[in-house]
């Protein structure tokens, strides 16, 4: 018998159920992709830090471009995406921004700070932005200020350094004691002038420069205040130690070690020996080469850590809110020494011999 050579033709149902199926499927892989990446844009397109207190003052030129704001952005850590933000600019049709001075926060996500660069109500025009950089100290302050207001170098010392000023500050401001009037101390604000840029009116004087500064600080810090209340040191020693957290921290997760560091010297009554002091000794316009020497490190002062026990006699810088929380909340241990390797990474040591191997291992 003879096969037949005739193909079995397909049932037309089987057929359509089986393009059905996969019809099915390629809605559902699409559906599914599209879900995702729309999860994934959403996520992305939420603020960086709802919590936060902090705000940054975002200058924007009349040449700034949509990427060169979305660059900016996520330089300094106030989106998470520029591609995202991108997307938010064009899905929202918010592409071309107003020129002028903005207060932006990572507590903001994309479409609001869109929302916010494209209003011209919501741009300052009349003032100047006055970069304060973290670790900066009063005199690089007063520098910063008198080159966009109209102040002198001198005026905003003077204002520093004034008794009664103080003892007005001292009944507006929780945070500021009588006790900053120590014989001795360079400037009476030293430390409370809180570093990142902030906006003046150009023609604004020393008080209201201060005052301005002050307030910036003051919104800042309450949230912490009970806790800076409760703590064993004084509101003046916690930036103090803050000023020396900062100066020496390469890195901002570095700082509650660091400032366990010198808790447990404190603790030990050990010299904290902390090359800040020296710096600001030296006057700040001194390299970090020059604190180094053994010959400045003998100076008298008493800001001078290496011959003085305990902490210096006020703050020698002003330092940020990260550097403050480090001190309240330190890490506890046993170390009393820490260095620096040549890629930015920290070793801590319990003695002073480990101290040394550590240096002659990492080259410091």
């Amino acid at each position: 018998m003879k096969k037949s050579t005739k193909k079995e033709k397909k049932s037309p149902g089987k057929v359509s159920v089986v393009l059905r199926v996969f019809l099915t499927l390629v809605v559902v892989m699409v559906v599914g992709a599209f879900g995702y990446a729309y999860y994934t844009y959403k996520e992305l397109a939420q603020a960086v830090n709802p919590d936060t207190l902090v705000n940054v003052v975002l200058v924007i030129e009349p040449e700034d471009t949509l990427s060169t704001v979305a660059d900016y952005l996520k330089e300094i850590r106030l989106i998470n995406n520029i591609e995202v933000f991108k997307l938010a600019a064009r899905i929202s049709n918010r592409t071309t921004f107003v020129t002028g001075y903005f207060m932006i926060s990572a507590a903001m996500d994309c479409d609001e700070i869109l929302a916010k660069i494209t209003d011209p109500t919501q741009a300052t025009t009349d003032q100047v932005a006055v970069n304060m950089s973290a670790g900066y100290g009063a005199k690089e302050i007063a520098a910063a200020i008198a080159e966009k207001c109209d102040v002198s170098v001198e005026a905003m010392y003077n204002i520093w350094r004034d008794e009664d000023y103080l003892e007005n500050l001292s009944e507006k401001y929780w945070f500021i004691s009588r006790d900053l009037n120590q014989e001795g101390v360079r400037f009476f604000l030293e430390g409370y002038l809180y570093p990142e840029t902030t906006l003046f009116y150009k023609t604004a004087q020393p008080e209201a420069i201060t005052n301005r500064i002050l307030n910036n600080f003051d919104e800042k810090i309450e949230p912490l205040k009970s806790k800076i209340q409760s703590s064993s040191l004084s509101i003046n020693e916690i930036i103090t130690l803050a000023s020396l957290v900062q100066y020496e921290a390469v890195n901002v997760e570095d700082m509650p070690r660091i400032a366990g560091v010198y808790m447990k010297r404190l603790d030990t009554d050990m010299p904290l020996q902390s090359e800040a002091t020296i710096c600001y000794v030296l006057s700040s316009s001194s390299g970090r080469d020059e604190c180094k020497l053994k010959k400045n490190q003998a100076i008298e002062s008493p800001y001078n850590t290496f011959k003085n026990t305990g902490l210096p006699i006020g703050p020698v810088l002003s330092p940020t809110l990260k550097a403050i929380e480090a001190v309240l909340d330190y890490e506890v241990g046993d170390y009393i020494y820490f260095m620096y390797d040549g890629e930015g990474n920290i070793h801590l040591a319990r003695s002073y011999a480990t101290q040394l191997a550590n240096q002659e291992k990492y080259g410091n």
